[in-house]
């Protein structure tokens, strides 16, 4: 798809400008080689019962976002930068039993 001159893709494709993918997160990251990525941004769910997420048990939510983190930095090229924007202040990591960050990597 085109979009002007900018290439539009539904999956990863090194060719193409932009890539618009519409499914799960880790499909689209295990599509992308090993520390191709400048830049990672991403907004998870935050899990606490939005409209347009599904809560789940927070050891699942943790596992999940694990899985995400881990994929996230396989891609991230040695000289990227990932934010990661979370919004969750009733119950930050390091007070949920676990050191901010703890496992994750």
């Amino acid at each position: 798809m085109l979009w002007g001159d900018l290439e539009i893709s539904p999956r990863y494709s090194e060719s193409a400008a932009v890539t618009l993918f519409l499914g799960d997160r880790l499909d689209l990251l295990r599509q992308v080689p090993t520390e191709r990525a400048r830049l990672v941004v991403t907004s998870p769910p935050y899990n606490i019962g939005k409209k347009y997420e599904k809560r789940v048990r927070f050891d699942d939510y943790l596992k999940q976002q694990e899985e995400t983190i881990a994929e996230c930095v396989r891609v991230l090229a040695r000289d990227g930068s990932l934010c990661w924007q979370v919004g969750n202040p009733c119950a930050p990591l390091d007070r949920a039993g676990r050191p901010a960050g703890s496992g994750m990597v």
